[in-house]
Order: C-alpha cells, then structure tokens, then sequence
C-alpha cells in the first residue's frame, strides 16, 4: 500500500512538471510571436516609367485610377471634398490576408507630383502607402514603400505571413501601373497629334457650280450682260 502510493505520487510529480514544462515552452513561444508580430514590416520596390511625374501622380492619387493598377484596393470612398490634398480623407476597401477589411485613410504628406503618403486605420492595423517620384531625364522614377504595423492578437498570426508574396504583388502592381499609364499617355499623345486631321481644310476645292476667279477674268462684255 505505501510503495503504490510512492509510485502514485511518483507519477503525479513527473505529470507535474511535464505540465509546468509545457506551460513554460507555450509561453515562450507566444512570447516570440508576439515580439516578432509587433516589429513593423516593410516592404519596397521601385520603377521606372516613360512618362513625366505630373503625367504619373494621378494614377496614385485619384480613385479611380488607384483602382486600375492595385490589386489590393476594392473600393475607395472619398470623404472630403475637393481634389486629394494633405489632410484629405476618405473610407477603403482593401485586400488584406486574402479577405477584405475596411480602412479609415488619411494623407499625411503631399507634395504635388514629388510624394504622397497615406495612413490607413483598421482595428488592430495601421497600413502606410509612400510614394516618391523623381523625374530622371523626362522619365519617372518611382519608389513605392508599404510599412505594416499590426496590434493586439493579431500580432500572434504576423509570421505566419507570406512575405515573399507581398513583395511579390507590389513588384506586379508597379508593373500594370507602369503598363497603365505609359499605353494611356500614349493614346492621348496620339489624339493631341492626330487632331489636326479631324480639322476642317479652310482650302476647299471649288466645285463644278462655282466659277472660279480666271473664268470671271476671261468673260466677255456680251457674258456679263
């Protein structure tokens, strides 16, 4: 009876500190990803694009166009009048691990045609969109820049994250950006150049019911009368 109940106790110790063991290496664990997911994450890239920086900044601050080239936007709603200028905000649609969540957005810097950042809000997230633009030789070189910083649980899920994927799509993003905007400003180049043909030719032809100056000159008195 005494030996079962010193192997009992035995076990109950040995269960014990398997369980205090495990409670020890959980909250390590979490500890980890908690200190990992609370890092900012950053994520950039670059390109270059033939046309003027004037001719590309629309296309990263007017709606419609963000829609054209952005994978990420579903929707942007302004929510303050007039053209997009520093302390504008407006209410977004986004893509955001895989699924979409609605963002409160404000811009914090703007520089016409040079640099425009974006903040936007969401529970437990705080997204910033920077965009730089240098004009290299009639060019525009463009640096696109995403920093990411997540809050409370959901800290815990950040790195299990495809981050190659992220970068991978503002690689692809900047490209249909790049393809947009080149083959836009190509055609309004060829509308501007090729309106002078749809301009009336003020040297009309004469037609065959309308003498000319020579056949007034060359008519005789008896003619005229």
């Amino acid at each position: 009876m005494t030996h079962a109940f010193i192997n009992l106790q035995i076990l109950m110790s040995g269960f014990v500190k398997f369980i205090l063991f495990m409670v020890i290496a959980v909250g390590i664990a979490l500890g980890c990803l908690w200190f990992l997911g609370g890092k900012k994450q950053e994520y950039s890239t670059a390109i270059s694009i033939n046309a003027l920086p004037e001719q590309v900044f629309p296309y990263l601050v007017e709606p419609l166009r963000v829609k054209k080239w952005n994978s990420r936007v579903d929707d942007i709603q302004p929510l303050t009048d007039g053209p997009v200028q520093l302390g504008s905000k407006s209410q977004s649609t986004l893509q955001f691990n895989g699924e979409p969540r609605v963002f409160q957005d404000e811009v914090i810097r703007f520089q016409q045609n040079e640099i425009f950042t974006v903040r936007s809000r969401a529970p437990n997230t705080i997204l910033s969109s920077l965009f730089k633009l240098e004009n290299e030789s009639g060019k525009t070189g463009l640096s696109y820049q995403i920093k990411l910083t997540t809050k409370g649980f959901s800290r815990l899920l950040v790195p299990f994250q495809n981050s190659k994927r992220r970068q991978q799509e503002m690689a692809q993003d900047t490209l249909a950006l790049k393809k947009i905007v080149e083959s836009e400003i190509a055609v309004m180049s060829f509308d501007v150049s090729g309106g002078s043909f749809d301009e009336p030719d003020s040297q009309q032809q004469p037609t065959g019911d309308t003498p000319t100056g020579g056949e007034l000159q060359g008519s005789s008195p008896s003619d005229q009368q």
